[in-house]
């Protein structure tokens, strides 16, 4: 009887269990995500299992139907236990929507209370969300371009601006949309363009031709010609309105003849230039001569410059008497400039050139032997007379005593006036 009674409990309690598996699924799923097309969601959806069952704990495993993703393994306590879990679907689908649904099985974890396993699935969904993807009308960076490249997808909204071209493997370095500068966008850059290799944005090297400034990298433009000064060294123009000075181009700006550049640049006369300016009168000695200046030149005399020359002097009584006498008894002789051609005048005597011209010369020269005779015979008698002067002076130096000067006899040694010795 007692075994009976336990058979009947036990199917009661079985019968009670089988009914006991109750659970419900909330899934969160959002309508928008920040994902690209092709990728996964990243986790951005969730769900949680809710256990309604007063009796059997439950374990409940998930997949979805986009990108088969799942998960198992959950263990969800009786009577309202709960347990969250995220998931996982690829961002497929058509002009940027997807769909995708949620599959949870669970099944009873058997026991002394739950000894029968039952399962169940609880399906949920569809579920519809939109993602990135070319054609959106956004420029997502990290997978579009302004045009295909590598991997990159070509969208309209990344386009650039007028200033930049499409170029995204330029050299120069292309933006996030692969915009990049280039030569002809009116702007400078000197880390790509120079002079000579883009003039049309930097502008025109110095030395080439233009006809505005601001075809020049310098800007200015000096007689159609670049540069970077107002002026060009050299080009044979003196912009003395720009600056230009002898100073810093004595090439263009050279003084002229008896001027010098000053320190500021200024082309002036000077004292030492030989010239004699107005300025210079009674100032420039070297320049100028005038009465005053210290010197009586030959311009000037005691008349016409006493300061220099001194005053003049008084002639007396009888020097104006002497001089009147002298020039009436000798009157100033008048010479002729013109010389007769034909005739030589030798010793005061007029002779005809060519007939007497070899007579002449043989008179000169008998003349000159005549003097060299006579010099010589004079100078042979002063020698003559110079010797005999020299041997008498030894003879009467020698005949003498050294001592008191006096007249000695013959050869003796001893002077017989004073007892001195002779040599």
């Amino acid at each position: 009887m007692k075994k009976i009674i336990l058979l009947a409990i036990m199917l009661f309690i079985s019968s009670f269990s089988v009914l006991a598996l109750e659970y419900n699924v909330q899934v969160t799923s959002p309508s928008k995500v920040n994902t690209y097309e092709g990728d996964y969601t990243g986790n951005v959806f969730s769900a949680t299992i809710t256990n309604n069952a007063g009796i059997c704990d439950i374990t409940c495993d998930w997949t979805t139907d986009l990108g088969n993703t799942h998960g198992e393994g959950l263990k969800v306590p009786h009577d309202g236990g709960t347990k969250s879990f995220n998931f996982n679907v690829l961002a497929q689908g058509n002009n940027g929507m997807a769909s995708y649904s949620l599959t949870v099985t669970c099944k009873r974890i058997t026991g002394f209370d739950c000894w029968t396993e039952g399962t169940e699935s609880n399906p949920n969904g569809p579920f519809s969300f939109s993602y990135l993807h070319a054609g959106d009308g956004l420029c997502t960076t990290e997978r579009e371009r302004c045009d295909n490249y590598l991997s990159y997808k070509r969208d309209s909204a990344c386009s650039c601006s007028s200033d930049k071209e499409c170029k995204p493997n330029s050299n120069r370095g292309a933006d996030d949309n692969g915009c990049a500068t280039f030569c002809g966008n009116d702007k400078v850059e000197k880390q790509y363009e120079t002079c000579s290799s883009c003039p049309d944005d930097v502008g025109k090297c110095d030395g080439l031709s233009c006809v505005f400034t601001n075809e020049c990298e310098g800007n200015y433009c000096v007689h159609n010609i670049c540069s970077h000064l107002s002026y060009i060294k050299g080009d044979n123009y003196c912009d003395s309105n720009e600056g230009e000075s002898c100073k810093n181009s004595a090439s263009d700006c050279a003084c002229g003849a008896n001027k010098r550049c000053s320190s500021i640049g200024i082309c002036e006369t000077y004292c030492g230039n030989g010239v004699c300016e107005a300025s210079e009168q009674g100032v420039c000695k070297a320049d100028c001569d005038w009465c005053g200046d210290g010197t009586c030149q030959s311009s000037e005399s005691c008349s016409s410059c006493s300061v220099d020359c001194g005053e003049c002097k008084k002639a007396t009584k009888q020097e104006e008497m002497q001089r009147n006498t002298d020039t009436k008894t000798n009157p100033p002789k008048q010479t002729s400039t013109k010389k007769s051609q034909d005739t030589i005048n030798i010793f005061g005597q007029e002779f005809l050139k060519k007939p007497t011209l070899i007579i002449s010369r043989a008179v000169i020269i008998v003349i000159l032997i005549l003097v060299v005779w006579l010099l010589n015979k004079k100078f042979k008698f002063i020698k003559v007379e110079s010797s005999k002067e020299k041997a008498h002076k030894k003879e009467s130096k020698s005949n003498r005593c050294s001592k008191c000067k006096k007249k000695l006899d013959g050869e003796s040694k001893f002077c017989p006036h004073c007892g001195n010795k002779n040599k």
